[in-house]
């Protein structure tokens, strides 16, 4: 499921492999990374409680920087 999510709401725990190597929280987003580059994403999402976050699919997102390409380039440099 390509996209950007953004979390509104709750808290996800970031895994490579079975590790726990982050946390992230409302205000966060992830999923950048595979949009700007096409890069396989290498972690694994999980809720640790109630979440709620919105998505920006894959086709919108590359609607978007086509018509804005400093989209991409903000992104690149946010994270």
């Amino acid at each position: 499921a390509g996209g950007l999510f953004f979390i509104t709401e709750g808290t996800v725990q970031v895994l490579i492999g079975d590790d726990v190597v982050a946390h992230m929280h409302s205000g966060d987003f992830f999923g950048e990374n595979s949009l700007i580059d096409g890069t396989p994403t290498t972690a694994h999402i999980e809720a640790v409680d109630y979440v709620h976050m919105m998505v920006l699919q894959a086709s919108e997102f590359e609607s978007i920087t086509r018509k804005y390409p400093e989209v991409r380039d903000m992104l690149r440099f946010v994270k």
